[in-house]
């Protein structure tokens, strides 16, 4: 049977997919700060090797509801990257550790999808010019998708450790900071 802290992971990474299904403005969703938190915490033991199927889980069935579009593969790859660096941030590490981890994803999702619309779609030509014409387009939605991973994935971070010190069911004989409390 299922811990109630991975539970309590479980319902933050999938209660954070929803902010696709929700009315956002235009990248400003936690599903970036959702795969680092499942790369960080789902990083140890038995469950490393779900850590990438959860967001990425959550993503196929957000997208099936909102629609597949040509790059769905360049996103999700973009998605990997979030939760493998999430897996490089260790899980004790402090919320500004996290905070430059999603200013990293965030800008790192903006250069990924980009090169993805520039290289696989007629838009832009396909040049050194038409790469810049293609990011300098998309220079609206980076600040969006920055603000998204590094709000999101503090918030992400807070609430497991705010868990951790006041739900003895959350901290687990693993963790460093359930003899602190």
């Amino acid at each position: 049977m299922p811990s109630s802290r991975l539970i309590f992971l479980v319902v933050l990474v999938v209660g954070s997919i929803f902010s696709r299904l929700l009315p956002h403005p235009p990248n400003f969703t936690a599903i970036g700060a959702a795969a680092i938190f499942a790369g960080a915490f789902f990083s140890e033991g038995v469950y490393r090797r779900i850590s990438f199927l959860i967001p990425l889980a959550a993503m196929v069935v957000s997208d099936w509801i909102l629609g597949f579009h040509a790059l769905t593969g360049i996103v999700y790859l973009a998605l990997a990257l979030n939760c493998w660096l999430g897996s490089r941030v260790h899980s004790q590490a402090s919320v500004l550790k996290f905070a430059g981890t999603g200013l990293v994803t965030g800008t790192a999702f903006y250069l990924i999808t980009n090169f993805g619309v520039w290289a696989f779609q007629d838009m832009y030509p396909h040049t050194l010019d038409g790469l810049m014409l293609c990011y300098a387009a998309a220079l609206p939605f980076l600040g969006n998708s920055i603000a998204g991973d590094v709000l999101f994935t503090v918030a992400l971070v807070s609430a497991l450790r705010l868990a951790e010190k006041y739900l003895p069911a959350v901290r687990n004989a693993e963790n460093p900071r359930a003899a602190q409390a």
